[in-house]
């Protein structure tokens, strides 16, 4: 898919919408407005900050799913003031589906909203840039369907965004979780009946 993409986010102090694009996130871009600019914020609860599960994922690492390495795709949200607001890590390469024996489906590898998007590690606890987890997958959606898997998605939840996959309509895999630094990640996949409904969330 092409990049840049204009999008928008709801900026929920304000009440407002917000213009912002999905660009690829490069090794330049990652260090000038993500590495030490997502943690840093002084916004931030440091204790919670450090405990968050993404506070030392590696974003440029090789990805693989049951020891098969996979190309991937690196992408940002980025707003007008340059900040990155979320990014997601999506193979390009694709991997068997769970729901639909013989199919095909993409793998997203991380996800997550920007640090200051997220009221539990904002020492104020307020809602700040919403919609951000949902712009990325939504494009990862157009990426599966552009590249032969009908929309459909496969990841690892964490606890913390179980709930909200489910809500988007993942649905649970009957594999067995997987546990990264004793935290224990579900297998779900975006089956293909609820591709056309993802995109009124």
């Amino acid at each position: 898919m092409s990049l840049p993409e204009d999008i928008t986010l709801y900026f929920e102090p304000d009440d407002v919408v917000v213009e912002a694009r999905i660009v690829e996130l490069t090794p330049a871009l990652w260090q000038q407005a993500m590495e030490a600019a997502w943690w840093d914020d002084e916004d931030l609860d440091p204790r919670a900050a450090e405990n968050s599960i993404d506070r030392h994922w590696s974003w440029f690492a090789p990805v693989d799913l049951a020891e098969v390495p996979l190309s991937c795709l690196r992408v940002a949200i980025v707003t007008g003031d340059g900040q990155i607001q979320g990014a997601m890590v999506i193979s390009s390469d694709s991997v068997p589906s769970s729901l639909h024996p013989g199919q095909r489906c993409l793998f997203v590898d991380q996800i997550c909203s920007a640090p200051r998007n997220r009221s539990r590690l904002r020492k104020d606890k307020e809602k700040w840039f919403k919609g951000v987890g949902t712009e990325l997958l939504q494009w990862g959606v157009r990426l599966s369907v552009e590249l032969g898997c009908d929309g459909k998605l496969w990841l690892l939840a964490s606890p913390e965004g179980e709930a909200v996959y489910r809500w988007l309509g993942f649905r649970e895999l009957n594999l067995e979780s997987v546990t990264h630094e004793g935290i224990k990640y579900k297998p779900m996949e975006l089956p293909l009946e609820a591709v056309a409904a993802f995109f009124s969330k």
